[in-house]
């Protein structure tokens, strides 16, 4: 039972640290959008769309962490007895 709680609690630190992190993610995709960014030989060129896929993949690949903690087996959504398999 000791074992059941210690994966629970790393899942919830997990899903809130996962949370933190895509929260930043989306506040720095914000401020891209409000500012151009100039590169170091003065050209306007916007290096936006790297910029965006970069933040896209930060954002889904803790966001896979966050489903892995709730899915499966020993998922948190498994433990809830609210939900039901019908």
């Amino acid at each position: 039972m000791e074992l059941r709680n210690n994966i629970r609690q790393t899942q919830l630190n997990l899903i809130n640290e996962c949370t933190k992190i895509i929260k930043i993610a989306i506040s720095i995709d914000d401020e891209r959008r409000e500012t151009d960014i100039k590169l170091k030989d003065g050209n306007e060129q916007l290096i936006d769309p790297l910029l965006k896929a970069h933040i896209c993949k930060i954002k889904a690949d803790y966001l896979r962490i966050v489903y892995e903690c709730l899915d499966g087996i020993n998922g948190l959504l498994s433990q809830d007895d609210r939900i039901s398999d019908d």
